[in-house]
C-alpha cells in the first residue's frame, strides 16, 4: 500500500505547466489502482465464502477457473470497445481473473493429490509446469 501511495506522489509532483499530463497520470493511476483493489477485494471474499468447497469440486471449480479467465481477457480486448464504461469493464476483468487464481490454485493441490496414485504427489507437482512449458513451446 505504501508503494501505491508513493507512486501516487510521484505521479502528482509536478509543476503548474504539467498540470494536464499530471492529471492525465494521476486519472490512470486511480484507475490502474481501482482495477487492482478490485481483484484482491473480490479473491478475499470468494476464497473467504467458497474456500471450503473448492475441494469437495475440485473438477468443477477447475473447468469454472477457466472459463472466468476466458472471460476475464475477454473483457479485457472488449474495453477499448466500450469507453464509457471502460473502468467498470476493467474492474469485471480483474474481478473474473481473481476468480481464476483463488480456485485454480486451491484445486491443484486437489488434483494433484488425485492423480498422485503411487504416493508422488510432489513428482507430479514438480512436472505440471513443465508439461505446461512443452505445450507452449510446440
Amino acid at each position: 500500500m505504501t508503494c501505491t501511495f508513493d507512486l501516487s506522489s510521484l505521479l502528482l509532483s509536478g509543476s503548474l505547466l504539467h498540470f494536464l499530463l499530471s492529471f492525465s497520470e494521476y486519472i490512470l493511476f486511480c484507475q490502474w489502482f481501482l482495477r487492482d483493489l478490485t481483484g484482491m477485494l473480490g479473491g478475499i471474499l470468494f476464497a473467504f465464502y467458497q474456500g471450503s468447497n473448492l475441494d469437495s469440486n475440485a473438477k468443477m471449480w477447475r473447468l469454472v477457473a477457466d472459463f472466468m479467465n476466458d472471460l476475464g481477457m475477454l473483457m479485457d480486448l472488449l474495453s477499448p470497445l466500450f469507453p464509457s464504461s471502460l473502468i467498470i469493464i476493467m474492474c469485471l476483468g480483474s474481478l473474473s481473473r481473481s476468480f481464476t487464481g483463488v480456485a485454480s490454485g486451491a484445486t491443484r493441490a486437489a488434483l494433484t493429490q488425485h492423480f498422485a496414485l503411487a504416493n508422488n504427489a510432489a513428482d507430479i507437482s514438480a512436472k505440471v509446469p513443465l508439461n505446461d512449458l512443452n505445450i507452449l513451446s510446440v
